[in-house]
Parts: C-alpha cells; structure tokens; sequence
C-alpha cells in the first residue's frame, strides 16, 4: 500500500498568491474558500514595485490549463522560500516531455521562456508581498483534516484493490497538496520518480476521490497507449463529444490525441464511480454524462456486467467495444 501524506506546499501557495492578485477569478462554487478570499483581499491592497512585472508573468499564465500546470510542475522542483533557487528549466526538458501526451498542446519554446521567470517571480513577489506572514497565518487552515483526508485515501486505494484487482500501484507514495487558493474542483497530478503529486483545492476527506481519481489515470494510462488501435476503433464515439471536450480542456492536438485523452478521463471517472458507490452509482454518472462526458454511464453500465473481472487489456478493451461498436 503506498504512503499516503497530506499537507501544504509553500512553493504552490506562493505561486496561487500572485494568480489570486493579478487576475486569477475562476471558481466552480458559488463562493471561494475564506482562505482564499482573505489572501486576494490582504494583496489587493498592497503596492508592489515589480506589479508590471508580475502582471506579464501573469499574462502568460492563459490559457489557464495546461500553462499553469507547467508552471507548477517547475516550482515543486524549486528550493523553499525565499529563494525558491532551483535547476535550469532545460534539465527538466524530458519530464516535460513525457507529460506531452496527456496535454491538450505541444509544449513550444514560448513556454519554456515563460516557465524559465517562475523562480525570479517567485521570489520577488514572496519577498515585496510579504508573503510569509500569509502563509504562516493561513498554514493552520491549510493542514486541517489532513489526517482524516490520509486515511480516506488508503481506504479507496484499498478499495480499488479489491474492487478492480489491482494487484499493485505505479507508485509507493501519494503526497496531497493542499492549495486552499485554487478552485476546490481542480486537480492536478505529477508522478516524478515513485511519488504521485496530486494538488487539490481541498483537504476535506471527501475530496479523497480526486486523489483515487489521479491515481487511476496513472493505471489506466499504459494500456491505452500500448493498443492505439482502441482509440481508431471507437473514434466515432470520441467525435460525438469532441465540442464539449474541447471546450473543457479534454481535447488534444489531432482526433487520434483528443479522443485519447477524453476516452481516459470517461474510463476513470466510471472506476471511480464504481469504486465509490458501486451498482448505486447511475446518478453519479448521469451527472458526468450532463457536464460532456456522454459514455461514463456506459462504462460504468459494462463494469456492472462484468464485476468480478481485473482490471486489464480483456476488460478495458470490452468495455471500450461496449458503446462503441461501429453501426
């Protein structure tokens, strides 16, 4: 079973902080968390000397996914505050590189130039924000629940284990990263080395499922990528959603790209439906289904069917066949 840690991270506050002062609005809820809303309202008032600066920095944060999950991904491999000092963003050209394929672009130099400012705004705006006071203040808020959310971890983990025959996870450690700054609905993960990062808006146990969530796209991942026919196969099912995902960020650079992307967020969020809730879980998936994601009732219908089945390439690829055999 991997170990299961929850906390903050200085280096993605920091970075939420200046996205919070200069522009960064998005919320899913009908009110952003207190946390959040007492941070954006001590920096608003503030006059920071480099405020262009951080404002172009800002800039190049939009579109909002993928650019700020590249941003992030560099500053978890920076030193703590204030320094935030850190290796030149081209030793990490093959990380980027790997992650490529589960992104709605092609990472162009434009990025790398924008990503290589993160460590210099970083720590101008930690240092002219007074950014420490704010993160000592709000580091109590930020850890709470954090062990009630560890152990409601493990028991998915442990769930999925039993309920999908996972015999082992590509991973030995999920670190939670609680960043109470975002939108509480977002989620990013990063696997580097044997540890899954996974940045949630939220530490509240019942958050536990994004973790699961994250954690099985890195299961589901392998097998779609060694049998690329499933993906021409059922392409028709993939171009039925196709304007919905791309409005949501869940397209890619080509069909073949999109619908490989899509086609593993339906199948994840079925597992962890049925994970969750079992045969109880329609109005969960109907609920998928109602925001774009047409075929989780479907998938989630085929694992129903075929309960009692491990999770491997016989499964997935009769689950896939199951809404999307050809007329």
């Amino acid at each position: 079973m991997p170990e299961v840690t929850v906390g903050p991270d200085a280096h993605i506050f920091t970075y939420f902080a200046l996205l919070n002062r200069f522009g960064y609005d998005l919320e899913g809820n009908p009110e952003m968390h207190p946390v959040r809303i007492a941070v954006r309202e001590a920096l608003n008032g503030l006059s920071l000397p480099d405020a262009e600066g951080f404002r172009a920095y800002y800039a190049g944060s939009q579109p909002f996914y993928p650019n700020v999950f590249l941003a992030e991904v560099y500053a978890l491999h920076l030193d703590a505050p204030p320094s935030f000092d850190g290796p030149p963003v081209e030793r990490l050209d093959s990380l980027y590189r790997s992650l490529e394929r589960e992104l709605p672009i092609s990472i162009a130099p434009e990025h790398f130039r924008w990503i290589a400012q993160t460590p210099e705004a970083l720590a101008l705006f930690w240092s002219q924000a007074d950014l420490e006071d704010l993160w000592r203040s709000y580091l109590p808020e930020h850890q709470k629940n954090g062990d009630g959310m560890a152990a409601a971890i493990r028991d998915l983990l442990l769930k999925a284990q039993a309920k999908l025959g996972i015999t082992g996870w590509p991973f030995s450690r999920v670190s939670v990263i609680v960043n109470l700054l975002q939108s509480d609905w977002l989620a990013d993960l990063l696997l580097v080395d044997d540890t899954l990062w996974v940045i949630l808006g939220s530490s509240h146990p019942s958050f536990a499922a994004s973790a699961l969530h994250e954690a099985l796209h890195l299961v589901i991942r392998p097998y779609l990528k060694r049998n690329p026919h499933w993906i021409g196969a059922s392409l028709k099912a993939g171009l039925d959603i196709k304007g919905s995902m791309k409005e949501q960020g869940y397209w890619g650079t080509s069909d073949e790209h999109g619908w490989y992307r899509a086609l593993q967020e339906e199948i994840v969020r079925a597992l962890t439906i049925w994970v969750e809730e079992g045969p109880d879980g329609y109005n969960s998936c109907r609920g998928h289904a109602n925001r774009g994601f047409k075929h989780v009732p479907a998938i989630w219908a085929a694992l129903e069917d075929l309960e009692g089945q491990p999770l491997g390439e016989g499964l997935l690829e009769r689950i896939i066949s199951s809404f999307s055999q050809p007329d």
